[in-house]
């Protein structure tokens, strides 16, 4: 018997000490939702629902789990998830109260009379849903507007029904949007739209996003001294978006008020335009003038003003022209400036406008330096294309050409061929023509027509 108890007692410590060297056993954090419950996605087709809930059924049978008095209550959870996810009308409208619960917990706030009421409301009808939208506080009174008008807007537009919930306590708004699954994600861009344009991550339909360099953030207070000067003289009003972006709308004024703040910013800003693309200030003024399709020296002078006083350097040459000539940029880092400059001054005949922009580009110290290294021959093109340019665009072109030798000779040769008091002059030119092409039906250059002992000579 004493033998018994001791070898009871051995048995009785060993279990003790294993049950003390066991791992404590965490308790099983029930299911947030019926999704969750299931373990599916709120993205789940209704035969992954079926799939999930057999599956769940046959590993939490309470007649396999005898042994734990936990799976009743789980494999009731299990049941009560499927019997609301598997029927349509309960599904949508279990997902708009998740929508709405989520919305008031991110506002602090357990309940909402007007989110259960417009949550009630839509959830009950066939083909729409609930989905949900946060945003900063801050965007709230611009999004929905003077007495509203702007919210009406957003709701005609997209076809969705939209709820705005704000918590003074709270850094973020709630919006609530219901209808089909097209006009929620129609509602979901414009609002997103409308927040791009007031952060000045997206340029407005009427206006521009003018990005300020890092070195130029020091200007800023000289920048907002002169918003309301800039609107009284172009009628274009301007806004701080961000730190380093000034949004300006107001129509076909808006590149007069840009000259204005460039002027400030020492023409170091870019900018953005509604269709998402970044310009620096010439290729802002070439798309200017360009979109006007102005042909004219006066309305040439008229866009003048949108130029910076200094020349471009090689880099945004070459950017501008390749944007002006439809060009990708990357393909065209090896092609002479010299080249480029041509084809921009020759643009013309391909139906593309020649802007000031890109004569006070061609003639720039860039492309001069360029051409100065050339032949006469070489460099004869850009000068003839310049002289072709001259009636429409004289002003734009930079003494550093129109007071070379060379082009005023082309110029003084053009207007002497067009006198009329200079008939004998060609006639005189076509004889000794005739009389240096050779009768023999070929094709002759001119370097062997024109040699020292022939008609042409003189």
């Amino acid at each position: 018997q004493q033998q018994q108890q001791q070898q009871q007692q051995q048995q009785q410590q060993q279990q003790q000490q294993q049950e003390q060297q066991r791992p404590p056993v965490s308790e099983e954090k029930p299911p947030a939702d019926h999704y969750e419950a299931l373990g599916i996605s709120q993205r789940a087709t209704l035969t992954e629902v079926k799939k999930a809930y057999h599956t769940k059924c046959r590993l939490l049978h309470p007649d396999k789990n005898h042994n734990d008095p936990g799976t009743t209550a789980r494999f009731q959870r299990v049941a009560e998830a499927y019997q609301v996810l598997s029927s349509p009308l309960k599904r949508a409208q279990y997902d708009a109260t998740l929508v709405m619960q989520k919305a008031c917990g991110n506002l602090g706030v357990q309940h909402d009379p007007r989110a259960a009421a417009f949550v009630q409301r839509h959830s009950a009808a066939a083909g729409r849903e609930v989905q949900g939208l946060q945003l900063e506080s801050r965007h709230v009174g611009n999004l929905v507007g003077k007495n509203g008008y702007q919210l009406q807007q957003l709701k005609q537009q997209s076809g969705a029904d939209i709820l705005v919930l704000q918590n003074q306590l709270s850094v973020y708004a709630q919006v609530l949007i219901a209808g089909t699954t097209a006009n929620i994600q129609r509602a979901k861009q414009l609002i997103q739209a409308c927040v791009a344009e007031l952060t000045g991550m997206q340029a407005p339909r009427d206006g521009v996003v003018l990005l300020v360099p890092q070195q130029s953030l020091v200007k800023m207070p000289l920048v907002a001294a002169q918003f309301q000067a800039i609107f009284l003289q172009t009628g274009a009003a301007a806004r701080f978006a961000t730190a380093d972006r000034i949004v300006v709308q107001g129509g076909m004024r808006v590149p007069q008020a840009v000259v204005q703040l460039q002027w400030i910013l020492e023409w170091r800003g870019h900018l953005l335009l509604p269709n998402g693309t970044q310009m620096d200030p010439w290729t802002y003024a070439h798309f200017c003038e360009a979109a006007a399709n102005t042909t004219g020296p006066v309305m040439r002078e008229h866009f003048a003003i949108l130029l910076p006083p200094a020349d471009p350097d090689a880099a945004v040459v070459r950017h501008l022209m390749c944007f002006a000539l439809g060009l990708v940029k990357e393909a065209n880092d090896k092609t002479p400036l010299v080249e480029l400059a041509i084809r921009a001054m020759q643009a013309h005949h391909a139906g593309r406008p020649v802007t000031g922009a890109l004569v006070r580009a061609a003639t720039s110290v860039a492309v001069h330096a360029e051409h100065s290294g050339l032949s006469i021959k070489e460099g004869a093109p850009l000068l003839c294309a310049l002289v072709a340019i001259w009636p429409s665009a004289g002003t734009m072109v930079a003494p550093r050409f129109g007071n070379s030798p060379l082009f005023k000779t082309l110029m003084h040769t053009g207007d002497d061929i067009q006198n009329r008091e200079s008939v004998a002059l060609r006639a005189r030119g076509f004889t000794a023509m005739r009389e240096a092409v050779p009768g023999d039906f070929l094709w002759h250059s001119w370097d062997s027509l024109a040699v020292s002992e022939g008609p042409l000579a003189t």
